[in-house]
């Protein structure tokens, strides 16, 4: 299962940074089952050139954090002088239906009151189905 882990890479002090100028782009250097995933959103989808927004999807953490080390030397910032830089860590609301038959499923929100309005219809619906029923935080 791929991972992405997210930055926001601001521009050296006093400076706007000089990558948010250009479009946004995403490029998927996948192959032979190795996932490589490269999405930057710039000005045109942050609304502001303070910033660039790195996206970076590989199969692990350590590969997501190691790449994207990378791509701030010899990639999307080898032109740029680079600032302050921020995990953008986004979090997700599982809700996990077991029923009485034993079967287990996982539903995923973004927001817990999303979830728990979800669990709340599932129970109106099927509560006499249902053998146990929670809701998870998870970082993503």
């Amino acid at each position: 299962m791929a991972i992405t882990k997210t930055w926001k890479v601001y521009g050296a002090d006093g400076h706007r940074q000089r990558e948010s100028f250009k479009e946004s782009y995403r490029y998927d250097f996948s192959e032979n089952g190795q996932t490589r995933i490269i999405e930057v959103l710039n000005s045109d989808k942050t609304g502001t050139n303070d910033y660039s927004i790195v996206k970076i999807t590989r199969d692990t953490a350590q590969e997501c954090e190691d790449e994207f080390e990378g791509q701030l030397t010899d990639g999307i910032f080898e032109n740029s002088r680079t600032g302050r830089i921020e995990e953008i860590i986004e979090w997700r609301y599982e809700l996990i239906i077991i029923w009485n038959t034993g079967e287990r499923e996982v539903f995923s929100y973004p927001t817990r009151e999303k979830a728990e309005e979800k669990e709340s219809g599932f129970h109106r619906a099927f509560g006499n189905q249902i053998q146990f029923s929670c809701i998870n935080e998870r970082r993503f």
